[in-house]
């Protein structure tokens, strides 16, 4: 499990929207 940055918009990898922080596998 890790953590990236992301902006306002859906990730590419198919984990969550997020606004700042997200975390995925």
């Amino acid at each position: 499990m890790y953590t990236y940055t992301c902006t306002q918009t859906v990730h590419d990898s198919d984990m969550c929207t997020c606004i700042y922080k997200c975390s995925g596998i």
